[in-house]
C-alpha cells in the first residue's frame, strides 16, 4: 500500500506545481497525517458479517456449485 500512496503523493504534488494554488508543505503534511490514519485503520480487525462469509450455491453443474 505504501509505493500506491507515494504514486498518489506525487501525482497530487505534481498538480499542485502545475497549478501553483496550494501551499505544498500544507499539503504533504495532510498527506503524512493521512496515511497515518490510513495506518491506523490497517492495522485494526475487521468483523465480516457471517451472510457475506456464507456461500449458498444456486445449482450445480457436473458436481460443481455455481
Amino acid at each position: 500500500m505504501q509505493g500506491h500512496n507515494d504514486v498518489q503523493e506525487k501525482h497530487v504534488i505534481g498538480r499542485i506545481y502545475a497549478l501553483s494554488s496550494i501551499d505544498v508543505e500544507s499539503l504533504q503534511a495532510q498527506l503524512v497525517s493521512t496515511r497515518a490514519d490510513i495506518d491506523k485503520l490497517a492495522d485494526k480487525p475487521v468483523e465480516v458479517p457471517s451472510t457475506l462469509v456464507t456461500v449458498n450455491p444456486r445449482f450445480e453443474i457436473g458436481g460443481i456449485a455455481c
